[in-house]
């Protein structure tokens, strides 16, 4: 049975620098997006990840989600770009989507991120810190 396929890439990890230069204008995007939605609320003081000191989160247990009937039958894949705040406790929250999936993927797709959990991100202190970060979703039949 096809599943959505939910392979965490930080955007801005260093590590694999084509994908961070083919994702650096989402990046920019996410952060004009974030600062724009949280500038007036508790959210607002979360750092980005990957700045000013702090660390960004990474995968510990990513599982995927099944993939919805109709997105199925209609053959739609691709990827998503979410923005979220990755918490001290592993999870995440605040979810929103750069740019919405066809059909109801990119609900299946922000339902299934509430099941993965992460390391902790780190302030410079090393200290454990939540910070807002950008993912990327690749959803596919295989």
């Amino acid at each position: 049975m096809p599943s959505i396929d939910l392979n965490l890439r930080r955007t801005g990890d260093t590590k694999s620098p084509q994908l961070f230069e083919a994702l650096r204008p989402y990046h920019r995007d996410a952060l004009s997006e974030l600062g724009t939605r949280f500038r007036d609320t508790p959210q607002s003081k979360v750092p980005f990840s990957n700045m000013n000191g702090y660390s960004g989160a990474k995968c510990a247990f990513c599982p995927t989600s099944p993939y919805p009937r109709e997105a199925r039958r209609m053959g739609w894949q691709g990827t998503l770009i979410v923005l979220a705040v990755a918490r001290t406790d592993g999870k995440l929250s605040d979810f929103r989507a750069l740019e919405h999936a066809p059909g109801n993927l990119t609900e299946a797709i922000l339902q299934g991120l509430k099941l993965w959990r992460l390391t902790r991100a780190t302030d410079p202190n090393r200290s454990p810190a939540a910070v807002r970060q950008t993912f990327e979703v690749a959803y596919s039949l295989s």
